[in-house]
């Protein structure tokens, strides 16, 4: 009954992503998902809509995820579905500035589908995007990131597996959905981490600072080491307001960022560093007038949300959900 009721959740999900009401969609494919947790193509379904919401990083997870079960499953009939997941990856790595492990990915499925033309499209585009020598990719210029729109969306294999008898052992191991553990994450961004910040400036602690923060560097503030993580709450609470304006105000803001900055507001107001106040006060209005926030604000940390009410009631004499809308 949950595996029709997840099918069903799914075409409903089909049908809004080809009306391209993604956020939506988003909410049919979770909803499957919560349901069946053993389908590669609900994932892969999934992360096209997060591609689509230039949600990067979940895009990745949960292509993680679908290529974990295909493999534990090991169905030949599943291949197109792996194909488009290394896809669809490459295409969440690219827009993060991970270019040699996007072209990992397409190399990997092109083993699969040689003739592909999306593969072959994408892999001109990361060739584009930047020169893949080793040298270059690990300091070299900073790529331009190109978004590439994902109109198609899975089908499930005509002899598509049955349920798969140890289908809760699988549903166990990616509990979390597929989310990379901590050193798998830090791993994978480093690249990308090392070349957004070699044209930083530096203060007096070594702390290294963009003069105008680019998305992907705001994304990867989380991967920072808990030495320098003070510095860049204090640092994104200083941030015109401005520029964040202009960073979000096409995509909307980004769910990684919006997390770590929830963090620096906790600080600030648990720590008395009452001089920021007005920032907190005035970004969180900014962030909330930004496109989808209320899809996005659906990824906060709900533990961190509760927290702030509670200090903007006792800190800042306020109603912390006036500014979460």
């Amino acid at each position: 009954m949950s595996m029709d009721m997840s099918n069903k959740l799914k075409l409903e999900g089909n049908e809004l992503f080809g009306q391209k009401n993604f956020e939506s969609a988003l909410l049919k494919y979770t909803k499957a998902i919560n349901l069946d947790k053993t389908n590669p193509v609900l994932y892969s379904n999934r992360a096209a809509t997060y591609l689509n919401l230039n949600v990067w990083q979940r895009a990745i997870d949960d292509c993680d995820t679908g290529l974990k079960l295909i493999e534990s499953e090991g169905n030949a009939a599943l291949g197109p579905v792996e194909v488009k997941l290394l896809c669809r990856k490459a295409i969440g790595l690219r827009n993060s500035g991970r270019l040699e492990e996007a072209l990992g990915c397409i190399k990997d499925a092109l083993v699969i589908e040689p003739a592909n033309k999306t593969l072959k499209k994408e892999l001109h585009i990361v060739m584009q995007n930047g020169n893949l020598s080793k040298d270059n990719v690990d300091g070299g210029t900073k790529p331009h990131l190109v978004t590439v729109d994902i109109h198609e969306v899975d089908e499930i294999p005509k002899d598509f597996f049955s349920p798969n008898p140890d289908g809760e052992k699988i549903s166990s191991e990616i509990s979390n959905e597929g989310t990379l553990s901590t050193i798998e994450l830090r791993k994978q961004n480093y690249t990308a981490t090392t070349r957004m910040t070699k044209s930083h400036k530096q203060n007096h602690t070594g702390t290294e600072y963009p003069s105008r923060p680019s998305v992907q560097f705001l994304s990867a503030l989380r991967l920072q080491p808990e030495s320098k993580i003070q510095s860049y709450y204090k640092y994104v609470l200083s941030v015109d307001p401005r520029q964040y304006g202009d960073i979000y105000k096409v995509t909307g803001l980004d769910p990684e960022f919006l997390n770590f900055f929830l963090d620096a507001c906790i600080y600030a107001l648990q720590n008395d560093k009452l001089q920021y106040k007005n920032s907190i006060l005035s970004l969180l209005l900014l962030f909330a007038s930004l496109p989808r926030f209320s899809l996005t604000s659906m990824f906060a940390d709900s533990s961190k949300v509760e927290r702030l009410k509670l200090l903007f009631r006792n800190k800042l004499d306020q109603d912390f959900c006036r500014f979460w809308k």
